[in-house]
């Protein structure tokens, strides 16, 4: 069943290898129907006409979900929670962290931060060291093994996301792709990030 009620016909495809059956698959999503014809025309905010009716922003946020589900639930490297994989990322990206800094950046209270960063100490993933030039603070950093695991969970979630992208046509593979980066690049600009 599409957003707007009509019924979706899509090919069986048994079999599918790596496909979670557990999950939203790439036909869940449906494809937007032809646009109803306005007794008035689209306002355009820019130089650029509208190609129709916007999507409700519920809509896209659903779809967001389900592919965000999808490719999330792909990796099983290291079977880390959500948590814990934004945690190790974030190290990644942003290099070695205060305890306090982590938990305020995940959004999360620091003794939960601390019960997480105790768990992935004794995995091996990250470990504490000593703040230079603060013999009391103490930073959390990603280790060689945490890294690996970060990749090979992102090489698992990249996988799934092409699954995705490989069963859409070509003008909505470069619409997805251009989207998701504009989408990255809006929120790297936001004050704070992430």
């Amino acid at each position: 069943m599409l957003m707007d009620g009509r019924e979706q016909e899509t090919p069986e495809q048994p079999g599918d290898p790596g496909k979670p059956e557990d999950f939203e698959q790439p036909g869940d999503f449906g494809k937007p129907g032809e646009p109803e014809k306005s007794a008035e025309p689209e306002k355009s905010a820019g130089p650029e006409k509208s190609a129709g009716p916007r999507v409700p922003p519920e809509e896209l946020i659903v779809a967001a979900e389900q592919m965000l589900r999808y490719v999330r639930h792909s990796a099983r490297t290291g079977g880390l929670s959500t948590a814990a994989s934004s945690a190790l990322a974030r190290l990644s990206r942003e290099g070695p962290r205060r305890l306090t800094g982590l938990a305020r950046a995940e959004g999360v209270s620091q003794p939960g931060m601390t019960q997480l960063v105790t768990r992935l100490e004794r995995a091996g993933l990250v470990r504490r060291t000593a703040a230079a030039g603060d013999g009391r603070g103490v930073l959390v950093e990603l280790t060689g093994t945490g890294l690996e695991v970060l990749e090979s969970r992102r090489a698992e979630r990249a996988r799934a996301l092409q699954h995705l992208v490989d069963r859409l046509t070509e003008p909505e593979r470069q619409a997805v792709e251009t989207a998701l980066l504009a989408l990255a690049r809006v929120i790297e600009s936001r004050p704070g990030g992430l």
